[in-house]
């Protein structure tokens, strides 16, 4: 039977830290930590198509094993060790036969084991492991048989590598050595940090059926990237277009210095579907003395187009959809290393150009797009009420629901991050308690690659501390949602939950499809980066990542919308509630 998860143990935000190595050395993988602590020892000259095809073999099997064969899940093997070990004698073998002899030997050496249940069908499973290449591709019929031996090992719900979090289920990668230490790693560390990534994503990224590119095509793809980059700054561009391929906006990649634009030209960009229209200025002396103004389109910066722009940065920003892409890319256009640029822009109909002085970020103050500078609640008119998220506090919530139940109708903004958590409070004075609005599923220890659907997700009232009530009379009134590319994670989950409100419709665009709770992942050379963890569904199974939350009532901003200050999904949702 899948766990039970409650709302309130979805919305515990777990940033998980990278498990340190105990320091006690009770186990043989602590305990063997010296042979390669400064070099693998690995060493490639050169890189033929055969040596390719059979690295990718070795990731494949090197990962199965790691998730499935009990001796590594009790902590018997050093498993990034074991690659180094092994990968010398692997690289030089001479023929297909050779290669899987020198795999059924490695196999072998690791021990016996007792036979587990077999995985077996049944509605609750989303996703199932992927594991068709065991008998397709060719091996030796002594090695698929230890292969499928393995795959049907007894194991428990402990493992050396892995554990899901005990509230959210969430997948935490334990005793994964950042390497922290290594600036630049070796050729053989890159190898293991492309063979990690490969097969965390293969056994615990819940929606890696959702990739535009297939997962089996990254190995044979990134395998030469990563072992023929030259340099610090190569590797990390070739690790972000990695985990760019997962297309999911929570894959943020932490390396800060990857990049080193620390100027940028004090204008706001927004995007009107793929067109880059000027949306604003940060600094008032810039905007009072350039020739561009508010609502001009953006055609060029330094002579590319914005759509090849687009299509080149877009190899190395992670995103769901593109709308998460348009979002991010907009926060980048104007960044640069240089002391200005040169735009080339459409004024109504004439196109000009312009060239633009350059400020160091550090001199300009940048307002958040997650949260903006703004009240958490106001009166639109005497009726009619207001809510932002990305700066309400629970503790507000009380006082201001003594004002919002005298009115006939409650705009939620959720074009942004939450600044608190909410949704409780919230979700019980719009609804019954008891109302279903979400289901989620997690990963398995037992069955790696398998995702099992859990029990439906209700608004849960009782969880929640200071909410320990039944609201015996939900709001009455209209309840309008807005929502746009900037609504991610618990906006999305929230506005799930609000739209099942009697009178609620919801307005704008659709949200960036990054919903669940993340999970944190170390690679070789201090790298870091997150997953979405679980996966989030509505109550049917229907999807959500990738998707977003799609309104009810389609609203686009427009250029002249942007021109003349409006807020076009605001006016939409005012208009709907004073309709009768």
């Amino acid at each position: 039977m899948p766990k039970i998860i409650t709302l309130s143990l979805l919305l515990l935000i777990l940033l998980v830290s990278c498990t340190p190595r105990s320091n006690n050395n009770s186990l043989p993988a602590d305990s063997d930590n010296i042979e390669f602590a400064t070099s693998s020892g690995i060493e490639i000259t050169t890189l033929s198509d055969e040596q390719i095809e059979n690295l990718v073999v070795l990731g494949k099997i090197w990962g199965f094993l790691k998730y499935y064969h009990p001796a590594i899940a009790k902590g018997n093997y050093n498993w990034d060790y074991e690659l180094f070990r092994i990968l010398p004698e692997f690289l030089n073998a001479d023929s297909k036969q050779q290669r899987d002899l020198i795999l059924i030997d490695w196999i072998e050496k690791l021990g016996s084991f007792k036979r587990g249940k077999v995985l077996k069908e049944n509605e609750n499973i989303v996703l199932y492991p992927d594991l068709n290449w065991i008998d397709s591709s060719g091996f030796e019929p002594k090695l698929i048989a230890l292969l499928q031996k393995v795959k049907n090992a007894k194991r428990g719900s402990e493992h050396y590598y892995i554990s899901l979090d005990p509230y959210v289920e969430t997948p935490v990668f334990i005793n994964e050595n950042s390497y922290k230490e290594m600036s630049f790693p070796d050729v053989g560390y890159r190898i293991l940090s492309l063979f990690r990534y490969w097969n965390m994503i293969n056994y615990y990224f819940p929606y890696r059926n959702l990739m535009d590119t297939p997962w089996e095509e990254i190995l044979p793809e990134f395998i030469p990237k990563f072992i023929n980059v030259q340099n610090r700054f190569e590797y990390r561009l070739a690790a972000l277009e990695m985990v760019t391929k997962i297309d999911d906006s929570h894959a943020f990649f932490y390396a800060l210095d990857l990049y080193s634009e620390s100027r940028i030209i004090p204008m706001e960009v927004a995007f009107i579907g793929d067109t880059a229209v000027v949306s604003g200025f940060f600094k008032k002396d810039f905007e009072e003395s350039t020739e561009i103004k508010k609502g001009d389109i953006i055609l060029k910066i330094n002579n590319i187009s914005i759509e090849d722009i687009i299509n080149e940065r877009g190899k190395y920003m992670p995103a769901s959809n593109r709308g998460a892409l348009l979002r991010d890319m907009a926060s980048e256009l104007l960044q640069t290393n240089k002391e200005s640029l040169t735009i080339e822009f459409l004024d109504d109909s004439v196109v000009k150009q312009t060239e633009l002085a350059s400020y160091k970020k550090s001199s300009i103050s940048i307002p958040s797009k997650f949260n903006k500078n703004d009240t958490c609640f106001k009166l639109i008119e005497p009726n009619i009420s207001y809510l932002y998220l990305g700066t309400l506090k629970r503790e507000s919530l009380p006082d201001l629901w003594n004002e919002i139940e005298k009115t006939e109708g409650l705009i939620i903004d959720l074009r942004c991050y939450p600044q608190e958590v909410c949704l409780g409070y919230i979700g019980v004075n719009l609804m019954d308690s008891n109302t279903l609005f979400a289901k989620a599923s997690a990963g398995s220890i037992a069955h790696p690659g398998t995702f099992e659907y859990a029990m439906p997700i209700t608004i849960a009232y009782a969880l929640f501390a200071n909410d320990c009530r039944k609201n015996e009379q939900p709001y009455e009134g209209k309840v309008a949602i807005l929502i746009n590319e900037l609504t991610q994670s618990h906006a999305e989950f929230s506005a799930m939950a609000y739209r099942n409100a009697s009178k609620a419709r919801v307005f704008g665009l659709p949200t960036a499809g990054a919903d669940g709770d993340i999970s944190e992942i170390y690679l070789p050379g201090g790298l870091r980066t997150n997953i979405t963890g679980i996966g989030i569904y509505y109550p049917d199974g229907g999807e959500t990542q990738r998707i977003g939350i799609l309104p009810d009532i389609e609203v686009r901003p427009t250029i002249k919308g942007i021109k003349e200050n409006r807020d076009e999904v605001l006016e939409k949702a005012i208009e709907w509630i004073k309709e009768e």
